[in-house]
């Protein structure tokens, strides 16, 4: 992460928004990252994230430091199924105090296209 003041600013970002689950069904998430362009055949690594906040019905889980090169898998022990992120697209916001990070603003899921920072994932 970068030093922004006192604050801290992350380099890439990704926001999901899980919708209709429970906190305990997104208490393990893995993200599987894969080459992109292979159909998911070539895995990278992979990232175990947890639930960082409820909204009403929505769980929020931020993810910092992506490679919005690759294609990654969203799954879980407890996810109804397993999300399919392709073509991520960036754009430089400025953090604050002046410091700069990218953010996710396109994306395909689950090959749909989408915009915008926040990834939609509904149960």
């Amino acid at each position: 992460m970068a030093g922004c003041c006192k604050a801290v600013c992350p380099e890439t970002t990704l926001d999901l928004k899980f919708v209709g689950y429970r906190n305990t069904d997104i208490d393990t998430v893995w993200l599987e990252r894969f080459k992109s362009g292979t159909g998911f055949q070539a895995a990278i690594d992979t990232i175990r994230a947890g639930i960082q906040e409820p909204y009403y019905d929505t769980l929020f889980l931020f993810v910092d430091h992506i490679d919005v090169s690759a294609d990654y898998r969203i799954s879980g022990p407890s996810l109804s199924r397993k999300y399919r992120l392709t073509n991520l697209h960036t754009m430089s916001k400025r953090c604050s105090c002046g410091g700069r990070f990218k953010q996710v603003s396109g994306y395909t899921l689950d090959g749909v296209a989408g915009a915008g920072p926040d990834i939609y994932l509904q149960k």
